[in-house]
């Protein structure tokens, strides 16, 4: 059994660092804390001779980072959610973000490798003044896989309260049936407690270009996942998916935000790639169907 948990947590930490990439594609937002985030991780990485994985590119996949960032953003404030757990948080800057809010909770959950590196970068921060402590901003680790890591994280937080899970740019690394796993442990903890299950992982197979593909393929090589493989056919399939593990799902486009997006005035491509990044996503906000 120890055998295969090391084996477990190692195959999965072979995704934290992607999160180093779309860390570095929200610095072209003005997502808050973006580009001090990144600035101490560029540090920290130089230090290590680590690379990013996909470099320093100006992609357009960053239009689709900051779309999915502030959709959930919007479902998050707009239904004045307090308590929010964040799986495979990486390094985002939502939990600073929301935590200026004294009277928010945020846990971020991520694997062991990954809160380290977010550990020290907000220390960092603090010891910058940058940023001041926050003391309704916690850190856990663990895997979400495992129904007990979940639940030690969740308890991190009033379950008689609803809480909102947020999962951003996991699902595409996990195998069908690690979704269906990582579905049932957070539909337990919602059971428990109330809430919603916010997640813009609804990549499909039939809207892919072969350009993305062989983005793609890049990482599939970094994580050992074949990440093309793990999408759903098309969006028909992946709401089935998701209804049929005993949720209500309502689904919102990437494109109802791009109002709001400065990546689109900041960096400039073509049309027809800024349609693909958002009106083939969709943002699903579930509820379980009890």
């Amino acid at each position: 059994m120890q055998v295969y948990f090391f084996y477990f947590m190692k195959s999965h930490e072979k995704i934290s660092p992607t999160a180093w990439s779309v860390a570095y594609g929200r610095t072209f937002s003005d997502v808050p804390f973006s580009r001090e985030i990144f600035n101490e991780l560029d540090i920290l990485r130089q230090k290590e001779s680590a690379k990013i994985p996909g470099g320093k590119k100006k992609r357009v996949v960053a239009v689709q980072f900051e779309a999915r960032y502030k959709l959930i953003n919007r479902f998050l404030k707009q239904k004045g959610y307090k308590q929010i757990l964040e799986i495979a948080a990486g390094l985002t800057p939502r939990g600073l973000e929301f935590c200026q809010d004294r009277s928010v909770n945020f846990v971020e959950f991520d694997l062991p490798a990954i809160i380290a590196q977010k550990r020290q970068i907000i220390k960092i921060l603090e010891k910058k003044r940058i940023i001041t402590p926050l003391p309704n901003l916690r850190f856990v680790s663990g895997n979400a896989l495992i129904s007990a890591d979940l639940e030690k994280a969740s308890g991190n937080l009033n379950l008689s309260k609803p809480v909102s899970i947020v999962t951003e740019g996991l699902l595409r690394y996990l195998t069908f049936k690690e979704k269906k796993l990582l579905a049932r442990n957070i539909r337990a903890v919602l059971l428990k407690a109330g809430g919603v299950w916010l997640t813009p992982d609804t990549q499909t197979q039939d809207k892919r270009t072969q350009n993305m593909r062989k983005s793609t393929a890049g990482f599939s090589q970094l994580t050992g996942r074949d990440i093309e493989k793990n999408y759903f056919r098309n969006i028909a399939e992946a709401k089935s998916f998701f209804s049929n593990l005993g949720f209500k799902v309502e689904s919102h486009q990437f494109s109802e935000i791009q109002n709001e997006l400065v990546i689109l005035k900041r960096l400039q491509f073509p049309k027809k790639q800024i349609d693909l990044n958002l009106k083939t996503r969709y943002l699903f906000v579930m509820e379980p169907d009890a």
